[in-house]
């Protein structure tokens, strides 16, 4: 018998005599070399040990999160800011918790051709002032990231060369690029976060209409005093 056979004969006897003492001989056995697996006692399960919690859904949730610079889509610079925005503006698309696009504030799009989008959207919609949301409202908030000075979004519509209004339900947008999928995504980000144009326009200027009372049409409006977090 070699060296090497007497090694490997001795590794494997230690092995055999670790995996015997690792064994639980108190658990069950099975039969025919397979094996068995019981849940707490015979025939029984596993007790929950998660807390009851008691649920008042009329109660109010406060949420403590980085403060946002701004609440106008096109000064965002973080996530924070994104998901405060949220809770005010719909925007035309949403990804949904499988992560695929569906329509929010619109209903549906064509592609006309490799540069031609056409959205159609919801109708009967208000913001939170009683104004209309329409193709009009769609064309304000598009141009005016497009185009504003301080615009910190416009790069991410690089693919856009303008907006346009088909009827007061359908909005057409005829990009520089065959970029569709790029465009989709931005509506569904900032780029499509709609804001009521009536109220902006009547505001002292775009920076005191999102610090003071932005108008929006998401599910919460802001009402009241503004207040940093201390």
């Amino acid at each position: 018998m070699t060296k090497r056979r007497t090694a490997l004969l001795a590794f494997a006897a230690v092995f055999a005599i670790i995996a015997g003492a690792c064994g639980d001989s108190s658990g069950p056995q099975s039969q025919g070399g397979g094996t068995a697996t019981t849940l707490g006692s015979a025939g029984g399960t596993v007790a929950s040990t998660r807390p009851v919690i008691d649920f008042d859904p009329t109660a109010i949730l406060r949420y403590g999160s980085m403060q946002a610079n701004s609440l106008d889509p096109v000064l965002q610079k973080t996530p924070c800011e994104v998901t405060q925005m949220r809770l005010l503006y719909d925007t035309l698309f949403a990804y949904d918790p499988n992560g695929k696009l569906q329509p929010m504030l619109a209903t549906g799009y064509t592609l006309d051709d490799p540069l031609t989008l056409t959205v159609k959207l919801r109708t009967g919609v208000k913001f939170q002032d009683g104004t209309p949301f329409n193709a009009d409202a769609v064309k304000f908030v598009l141009d005016r990231a497009l185009t504003d000075a301080t615009s910190n979004i416009k790069n991410t519509l690089f693919m856009l060369d303008s907006t346009n209004v088909v009827d007061d339900s359908t909005v057409r947008f005829k990009m520089k690029s065959a970029a569709v999928g790029s465009l989709l995504a931005q509506l569904a980000d900032r780029a499509g976060m709609m804001y009521s144009p009536t109220a902006l326009k009547a505001a002292t200027s775009p920076t005191d209409f999102f610090a003071k009372n932005p108008v929006g049409s998401g599910m919460y409006k802001i009402t009241g005093e503004y207040r940093p977090i201390e």
